[in-house]
């Protein structure tokens, strides 16, 4: 890139930085201008890919600059143009200062750590995965990691009922389901998500060597994650396996959506969203002809609550949680190594194991929730690493993140023309968009069910070359 195309962007991001500064000194306008510093901020890695001819939509830093622009700027922004303040029955305006400082500090260093060169060194020591493999045996994996699910799965229903149990399960959420999740562990129900690798290396292996079934079979792997998942709204085992599916064909061809492509997919996005979220839990539903008539009649209410509802929630959680640390919320130094290292010991084993940062501010910041329901409403990762170290916490993690984000995107473009390193790269993609939402010890348990067994498929297809190739 030439430096005067550089230095025009970031002239560019300068004064847009100094306007919202000398907004600042009015008191008047000072969430407005923090809205506004912190929207600069997060933008800046995709202007300057604009700038650099680079800009690519499958780039880590791309996929978490939305990220953070949806859950830092415009769910902020919402709260400020709506005049809607009290969430969950409290009011937010106290904390929502600090909450922006955190969102502003945390996105800084995330994208420090990602432009420095951690992540390039750490990436030149990695090998490439296999580019071949046999048609055969890459089934004969996937069958394999879907028998070990189907095991787990048998397992979990003994263990909290029977198959009526499963059964009312898998028809939607309810409010009391918590004591059941409660009695088994996450590598008993996370079973049927086992689907997910091997229904992502059937469909690259069916994309790779066209052979006949091979579809069919790919589409029933996946229906067992569909079934599981849809009634349920588990958007977060959901993207796992539905954005791959949408990554791979680009990624295969060097290609990148277009821009109304793009703009087609968020708005699907959206809505299947805000399907999934109403009509998850049983005892609240709306009926699907009722949804479809919100979207059609009332299109800009229907996306209004999209923005100040549940699924961009983390702003409004991480502002009650500011106001209440340290006072009333005790920090809690070491919170995110303690409970990463006891996340993959079973509950049973170590019922008394470190809990997750935003396991520890749900259950303080709604009590009686916590007692019902496992599941609750999450601050961010930006949340749990201010409860453990303050800003100088979420600095450190957040640059962490960015390096191991930068990692991901070299070895990708080393490898581009690497069959498993694309599927592997896609397959990874997501979990940054689900760590931005929560944190490294929820989303290591569901990223261990997917990417081990999906190099294991990788690896045990490729002990003998592909025929078809």
């Amino acid at each position: 890139m030439s430096m005067s195309r550089f230095a025009s962007g970031g002239a560019f991001l300068f004064a847009m930085l100094a306007a919202a500064a000398a907004a600042a000194w009015y008191g008047e306008y000072e969430r407005y201008a923090l809205v506004l510093a912190v929207g600069l901020v997060v933008i800046s890695p995709l202007v300057l890919r604009v700038f650099q001819r680079r800009f690519d939509l499958f780039e880590p830093i791309t996929l978490i600059a939305i990220a953070l622009l949806i859950l830092f700027v415009l769910r902020p922004g919402a709260h400020l143009l709506y005049g809607e303040w009290i969430y969950r029955s409290r009011d937010i305006r106290p904390g929502f200062t600090g909450a922006m400082l955190i969102a502003l500090v945390g996105t800084v260093a995330l994208y420090a750590g990602y432009t420095s060169r951690l992540g390039p060194r750490a990436a030149g020591r990695l090998r490439p995965l296999p580019a071949d493999w046999n048609v055969a045996r890459a089934v004969g994996a996937a069958l394999a990691i879907c028998s070990v699910g189907a095991v787990l799965s048998v397992v979990f229903a003994l263990q909290v009922g029977g198959s009526q149990v499963v059964q009312q399960l898998l028809l939607g959420r309810t409010t009391g389901e918590g004591a059941i999740f409660r009695s088994s562990s996450a590598y008993l129900y996370f079973g049927p998500f086992l689907a997910i690798p091997a229904t992502l290396l059937l469909a690259e292996t069916r994309a790779r060597y066209r052979v006949p079934g091979l579809a069919l079979l790919t589409a029933a792997v996946g229906a067992i994650v569909l079934t599981v998942t849809t009634a349920r709204g588990d958007r977060s085992w959901l993207l796992p396996l539905l954005f791959p599916l949408v990554v791979l064909p680009f990624l295969r061809r060097g290609r990148r959506p277009r821009f109304a492509t793009t703009l087609i997919l968020a708005a699907v996005f959206i809505v299947v969203a805000s399907f999934l979220q109403a009509y998850r839990v049983t005892e609240t539903r709306t009926d699907t002809r009722s949804l479809v008539e919100n979207w059609v009649q009332q299109p800009s209410s229907q996306l209004r609550q999209f923005m100040l509802g549940p699924d961009t929630e983390m702003f409004s959680i991480l502002a009650l949680a500011d106001e209440q640390i340290p006072d009333a919320l005790p920090r809690r130094p070491g919170i995110t190594l303690t409970s990463l290292v006891a996340a993959p010991v079973p509950g049973q084993l170590w019922p008394a194991k470190p809990e997750s940062a935003d396991n520890y501010i749900y259950q303080a910041l709604f009590p009686a929730q916590a007692l019902i329901t496992r599941a609750g409403p999450a601050p961010s990762m930006f949340g749990g690493y201010f409860v453990d170290g303050g800003l100088i916490g979420v600095a450190i993690y957040s640059a962490l993140l960015g390096a191991l984000a930068r990692t991901l995107f070299e070895y990708y473009r080393r490898y581009r023309d690497v069959a498993g390193v694309r599927l592997f790269y896609a397959t990874t993609l997501p979990f940054l968009i689900i760590l931005v939402r929560g944190n490294f010890t929820d989303t290591l348990p569901r990223a261990s069910f997917i990417l081990p067994p999906l190099l294991f498929g990788l690896w045990f297809a490729s002990r003998r070359r592909a025929r078809w190739a």
